[in-house]
């Protein structure tokens, strides 16, 4: 097998340890489900060190999911891979400057909404990608309509809502349900 071809598998298990991970994390240091992940991990030192190595863990991976096989594999467009590195790098810094208060809730609550944003675009990028068809395009469009009433339900709500961790949640599953799909039936 290529070694390249190894790469497409990587979301798959990255998925997969963000899942558990971020379970282990609700139930370890809970804090109610008004609350979004990171706020549950910024509630205790050793929890936002966990969070930390959570997302140490999970975004290389998908970086090389990416950039090493699915961008190659549906022959994407620079914007796509513009969109995604932004998304990881914005996840990223906000893993490392903890919702706490003052310019550091602020940072964390716009670098999020970027991140957040750059995956959504992602999403738009792969629907019009010519190289996406049947199931794939299907569940791709079901994921943005999902993610755009997602963004709305959290703009409204001014990103305080009784279940936000519920609507973060399906947030990040609408996204990966597209990118799973499409990886392995489109």
């Amino acid at each position: 097998m290529n070694p390249i071809e190894t790469y497409k598998h990587l979301c798959a298990a990255a998925a997969v340890l963000l899942v558990v991970a971020l379970l282990f994390l609700v139930w370890k240091w809970p804090q109610g489900k008004h609350m979004t992940f990171s706020q549950h991990a910024a509630a205790h030192r050793s929890a936002m060190l966990y969070y930390f190595l959570i997302f140490t863990a999970v975004l290389p991976l998908l970086l090389l999911f990416f950039l090493g096989w699915f961008v190659r594999a549906f022959q994407l467009p620079g914007a796509f891979t513009i969109s995604i590195v932004l998304a990881v790098c914005f996840q990223y810094s906000v893993t490392i400057i903890p919702e706490v208060g003052g310019w550091k809730t602020r940072y964390h609550v716009t670098g999020a909404s970027i991140s957040a944003l750059a995956m959504l675009t992602a999403l738009l990028i792969l629907l019009v990608a010519p190289t996406v068809n049947g199931i794939g395009k299907s569940v791709t469009l079901l994921s943005v309509a999902a993610m755009v009433v997602l963004l709305y339900i959290g703009a409204i709500n001014k990103i305080k809502h009784t279940h936000l961790l519920f609507l973060q949640a399906s947030y990040y599953i609408a996204f990966f349900a597209a990118i799973l799909t499409v990886t392995y039936a489109g």
